[in-house]
């Protein structure tokens, strides 16, 4: 009986990540297609970009990094979307300034293979139409 108990015991301690009420994704851009306003189209590989993102699966919420002030960004608006095997969201940014107008970014995570897509249209931007960037993305431990 002890040993029967010893092995639920250190069972349930070992499988304790399979059921993570957060996981952390860094995800690092392989491809970027610009789609320029005078209709030049260019493809860019291998440029660093990285994310990494902060997903509380328990109460479905997924937030980004912001590097630069060391805090996570919430992205779980009324737009966020959560399927079986993918997680979806929106973020509308209103005009920066005179020489830009607004953009809507739209990002899909894959949850099975961690591919995340990012779509970014802009409203009245004196040069850019769209830009479409892929990204892997990683499972990866907290830091602090």
């Amino acid at each position: 009986m002890k040993k029967l108990l010893g092995i639920i015991v250190l069972g349930l301690l070992l499988s304790g990540n399979a059921y993570a009420k957060e996981i952390y994704l860094n995800c690092e851009s392989y491809k970027l297609i610009t789609y320029h306003k005078d209709g030049k189209i260019e493809v860019t590989k291998g440029f660093p970009m990285e994310r990494t993102f902060k997903i509380n699966t328990s109460k479905k919420k997924i937030f980004k990094l912001n590097k630069v002030a060391n805090f996570y960004i919430d992205l779980s608006q009324d737009n966020l979307k959560w399927g079986k095997d993918f997680i979806k969201w929106d973020v509308h940014l209103k005009k920066l300034s005179e020489n830009t107008g607004g953009f809507t970014t739209y990002s899909t995570l894959n949850r099975v293979t961690l591919d995340l897509e990012h779509s970014t249209l802009y409203e009245n931007d004196k040069n850019y139409k769209k830009q479409d960037q892929f990204n892997k993305c990683e499972s990866v431990d907290k830091k602090f």
